[in-house]
């Protein structure tokens, strides 16, 4: 039996630093082990913070992409590196 996996969606379009990472703070804090934090950035130095944020919260990029100025990161909440 397994057990259900939280997928949220966070959408910082417009959003320059500190707050796109702030925002991922608050959500990352309200889910649980291997929940899913789908992350929309347009902010290029948001690119840096989430990974330093990833690797101090145990989380882990599981895939990043970058198109036409939209970066989205695909988290993984609880998974070290």
């Amino acid at each position: 039996m397994g057990f259900a996996v939280t997928q949220i969606t966070l959408d910082t379009t417009g959003h320059i630093c500190p707050i796109p990472v702030l925002k991922l703070r608050r959500v990352v804090k309200s889910l649980g082990f291997k929940d899913k934090v789908v992350m929309i950035a347009t902010d290029v130095g948001t690119k840096r913070d989430v990974h330093y944020f990833c690797k101090e919260n145990s989380c882990k990029i599981a895939s990043f992409s970058e198109k036409d100025g939209i970066l989205t990161f695909h988290i993984i909440v609880g998974e070290a590196q």
